[in-house]
């Protein structure tokens, strides 16, 4: 008798190992180290913050223009009030609701029912 070979057991086997030797490499390897300048870095964080300062600055400066350029709710609410001459009128008020008895309802007799026609009767029409 010749010797059976289990495929199955083999190619699992296989790729476990391929798995592990997959691993072991992403897990040795290193990024490159490359001489950094920290005080540039710190620097040029710095310039982004002060242009969005200037920026932030800019849109207040704005914002303020336009504000001292509109009127005032309370200014023209006066203006409106001088221009305007409404009578205001008081509310009448509410009639109280009189309480009136329900007479109780009679009740209904109960309706005819209607005779369905035979088959006899429908055919003559």
């Amino acid at each position: 008798m010749g010797v059976t070979r289990l495929k199955r057991k083999a190619k699992r086997n296989k790729q476990k190992s391929a798995a592990r030797k997959n691993r072991i490499k992403f897990l040795t390897k290193q990024p490159v180290i490359k001489n950094v300048d920290q005080e540039e870095l710190k620097a040029s964080f710095e310039s982004v913050k002060a242009s969005k300062k200037a920026e932030t600055k800019k849109a207040e400066a704005e914002v303020e223009a336009i504000k001292e350029d509109s009127p005032k709710k309370e200014e023209m609410k006066s203006d409106v009030a001088k221009d305007t001459t409404i009578e205001t009128k008081k509310a009448a008020p509410k009639a109280k609701k009189k309480e009136v008895e329900k007479a109780p309802k009679a009740e209904k007799a109960p309706k005819a029912e209607k005779v369905k026609p035979t088959k006899k009767e429908e055919d003559k029409k």
